[in-house]
C-alpha cells in the first residue's frame, strides 16, 4: 500500500491542479518542493512522451516513491503541430509566461478562424523506483483566440490564449465543472485509476 504521490514537479499550481484530480483517493500529494529536491530533470527528450519518463523515473528514483510526471504543449494544426514538444523553447530559450503568449498571437496573426484550430496534449507518466512506468495521453480540441484574456495562471500561458467553443470560453476561465468535463490531465489520469486503486486506500 502508499500513501504518498510524487508530483514531479516544483510548481504549486500544478500540484493543486493534480490534489483536485486524485482527491477521492487516501493519497498525500507531494511535489518536489515539498521534498526539497532542488534538482531539475532535463528533457532532452525529442517527444512528450520521452521527457515525461524521463521525469517520472529520474525524480522515482532520486525520492524512491511513486511518481507522476507530465509533459505537454500547444499543437496548432494550421502550423503543422507547432510549438510541439518545445513549447516551452519556442522563442529559442525558456521562454516567459508572456513571452510565450506574445509569440503565439505573432505567429497567428490574421489567420481566419477556420485555421485556428489548435489542442492542448498532455502525457502523463506514472513511474515506480524501480524503473517500471505506465504511459497515457489526452487532450483538449480548441482555437487560438484573436487576443490573450487577462487573466493569467503561472506556467500556464496558453490557457489564456485558448479557446474552448463548446463553452464559449477561454480555457483560464472555466468554472469548476467545466474544467472537470474537459480537463486533459483528469482524462490521461483514468488510465491509472486501477493502479491507485489497487495499491492507495479508495
Amino acid at each position: 500500500m502508499i500513501n504518498k504521490l510524487l508530483i514531479g514537479t516544483h510548481s504549486e499550481s500544478k500540484k493543486s491542479e493534480y490534489q483536485q484530480i486524485l482527491k477521492k483517493f487516501n493519497l498525500k500529494i507531494i511535489s518536489l518542493t515539498d521534498l526539497k529536491i532542488k534538482r531539475r530533470i532535463r528533457e532532452t527528450g525529442k517527444s512528450y512522451e520521452k521527457n515525461a519518463i524521463l521525469k517520472a523515473r529520474g525524480y522515482a528514483k532520486i525520492s524512491g516513491l511513486l511518481t507522476l510526471s507530465d509533459d505537454g504543449g500547444l499543437e496548432i494544426n494550421a502550423l503543422n503541430g507547432w510549438p510541439g514538444y518545445r513549447s516551452r523553447r519556442i522563442t529559442g530559450k525558456i521562454s516567459t509566461d508572456q513571452e510565450l503568449i506574445d509569440c503565439t498571437l505573432e505567429k497567428m496573426r490574421n489567420l481566419p478562424r477556420s485555421k485556428r484550430k489548435a489542442s492542448l496534449k498532455a502525457i502523463l507518466c506514472l513511474a515506480w523506483p524501480n524503473g517500471k512506468y505506465y504511459l497515457s495521453v489526452a487532450k483538449i480540441n480548441g482555437l487560438i483566440a484573436n487576443h490573450a484574456t487577462r487573466k493569467r495562471l503561472r506556467g500556464y500561458p496558453f490557457r489564456s490564449i485558448f479557446w474552448i467553443p463548446c463553452f464559449k470560453k477561454y480555457f483560464i476561465n472555466l468554472n469548476h465543472r467545466e474544467w472537470n468535463i474537459i480537463s486533459h490531465r483528469k482524462k490521461a489520469i483514468k488510465k491509472f485509476i486501477p493502479i491507485l486503486k489497487k495499491y492507495a486506500r479508495h
